[in-house]
């Protein structure tokens, strides 16, 4: 969702291995990564490096993302989208980097299909009928 409201507004950063203070506590968040650390207003947890119980590398954790991200957002989005793996002390944190692109995109979720959502601030917005039309307007794109 985040990643389709980033391309249909002006791009923006996803960073995954993040989150915000008040989500989650500090001793939740070892709970899941024992080096989860506070850094300001985020506690990093770092991104999973295992899928079913097997280690996986960092190719194989970015070819998991962009073909999750392909199979959820048509058209695929790849030639604006970035995969950058950041350290924060001992973790990982995947920085998905989003250029502003010159068509449209929708997104498909587990309960919905085709939904065209914009990011507004920190805000990711599903838009339908009049609203989409105008944002769409709102926007030099092919």
């Amino acid at each position: 969702k985040t990643c389709a409201g980033f391309l249909n507004a002006h791009g923006g950063i996803l960073l995954i291995g993040l989150l915000e203070v008040g989500r989650a506590t500090l001793e939740q968040a070892q709970l899941y990564n024992p080096d989860a650390a506070e850094y300001d207003k985020y506690i990093a947890v770092g991104v999973d490096g295992s899928v079913d119980g097997k280690r996986i590398s960092w190719d194989e954790f970015e070819r998991r993302l962009r073909s999750q991200l392909s199979n959820s957002i048509s058209p695929p989005p790849d030639p604006w989208v970035e995969i950058h793996s950041l350290a924060l002390g001992k973790l990982k944190i995947a920085a998905v980097v989003v250029s502003q692109p010159n068509t449209w995109f929708w997104a498909n979720t587990s309960t919905d299909q085709d939904v065209f959502y914009v990011r507004y601030g920190n805000a990711t917005r599903p838009l339908r009928g009049p609203a989409q039309l105008q944002h769409m307007r709102s926007m030099n794109r092919d």
